[in-house]
């Protein structure tokens, strides 16, 4: 993305993607007004020639609830409350196919058959391994909600880039990473990422909150960045921020 300057009440970012990368990636976004159901729309893009595709996505000030951690720096467990209070309770419910037990076919194909990208990761499978029995909502999962993929427009809170949308899957692992992203930004500290996660209560039923934990490990095996190579160090240290916190 190009720079932009986040002082600017307005901003008009523009991303160029390989046209191959463009006709994969999902436009879908969803709009969480402060009143009323959430909204599902497409983000704004136009071809260029010769040129490749360009999204166009106008954005208040800040660009992004990334860029607001890192400005504003608000507290980060009254900032994580106030948003799984409404916004992120009311996104979930709308992923949400039905709510069921955790069975042996999901242990298979949502954490079996994960990639391990480094030797680290087998930890957060055998973490995964205890949502079995669990009662737990499933539906599409966004992946990859971190704060850079949402931002405020006006009242409306927006989320964008669903290229990774994992399908009958709990959506609490959504809440889960959008919890450790955030505090992630902020520290690496385990005890802020567990403040985080217990953050995150509004959102959740009773048996996701008790396996809040058990929803992130999910949630990382399914994590684009850990199989990126140029970012293995750096995602390493985020596993081992879980483990800690885990007692691993």
């Amino acid at each position: 993305r190009r720079k932009a300057n986040i002082a600017s009440p307005s901003l008009l970012v523009l991303t160029r993607m390989p046209q191959d990368a463009a006709l994969t990636r999902s436009f879908r976004r969803v709009r969480l007004p402060p009143d009323g159901e959430p909204q599902e729309t497409e983000a704004p893009a136009t071809q260029v020639p010769g040129k490749g595709t360009f999204l166009l996505e106008p954005l208040r000030n800040p660009p992004s609830l990334l860029a607001e951690l890192r400005l504003r720096n608000p507290p980060i467990t009254e900032w994580l409350a106030d948003i799984a209070q409404y916004p992120l309770r009311n996104l979930l419910r709308h992923l949400a196919f039905h709510e069921r037990r955790w069975t042996a076919e999901d242990t298979t194909r949502l954490i079996a058959l994960a990639p391990e990208p480094f030797v680290e990761a087998q930890t957060l499978k055998e973490t995964a391994r205890r949502l079995e029995g669990a009662t737990l909502r499933f539906g599409a999962a966004h992946g990859d909600l971190a704060p850079e993929n949402l931002f405020r427009d006006g009242g409306t809170l927006v989320v964008d880039d669903w290229n990774e949308t994992v399908m009958n899957a709990p959506v609490a692992m959504d809440a889960a990473f959008f919890a450790a992203t955030s505090a992630w930004a902020v520290s690496e500290n385990s005890s802020v990422l567990g403040q985080a996660l217990a953050a995150i209560r509004p959102a959740l039923t009773p048996d996701e909150f008790s396996h809040r934990e058990h929803l992130l490990a999910l949630a990382l095996l399914h994590w684009r960045s850990l199989r990126i190579p140029s970012l293995e160090e750096w995602a390493k240290r985020r596993v081992s921020s879980v483990h800690r916190l885990l007692g691993v």
